[in-house]
């Protein structure tokens, strides 16, 4: 299987002081290769963190990691900063990448703008291409 069942890490409740470090290790602690550590905040950050679609229409709403993380609520750019900065912290080579995703709403002839964020993630000597907010449902 793809995902380990062991990646249930709740942190049901943050407390002001939890670390995006500390975060990152209870998630990584039981996986030794890249890729699995990579699968692993994947899943964890998918799982655990939900899409709020009202402060995506009031453009109102912290993408910041550690908001992210305390509040578990965001939008596409507040995923990919959160799964970025936990790579960062297992030291996993991870970027975020700004761009246009063809959404519901999208025809044909529509100009191009930056719409949406997503990861790439370096292993195996090649870049991959992520998107975790899409994975969360």
């Amino acid at each position: 299987m793809f995902f380990i069942s062991v990646i249930l890490i709740s942190f049901t409740a943050f407390s002001e002081g939890v670390s995006l470090k500390l975060v990152s290790e209870k998630i990584t602690q039981n996986y030794f290769t890249q890729e699995s550590r990579y699968k692993a905040i994947f899943k964890w950050v998918a799982s655990n963190i939900s899409y709020d679609t009202s402060a995506k229409l009031l453009k109102n709403i912290s993408t910041d990691p550690d908001s992210v993380l305390k509040y578990r609520t965001s939008v596409c750019s507040g995923y990919a900063k959160l799964y970025e900065a936990l790579c960062e912290s297992a030291g996993l080579k991870c970027q975020v990448i700004n761009g246009m995703a063809k959404g519901f709403n999208y025809l044909p002839g529509d100009s191009f703008e930056v719409n949406h964020a997503w990861n790439a993630i370096f292993y195996s000597n090649k870049w991959h291409l992520v998107d975790v907010t899409w994975a969360s449902g």
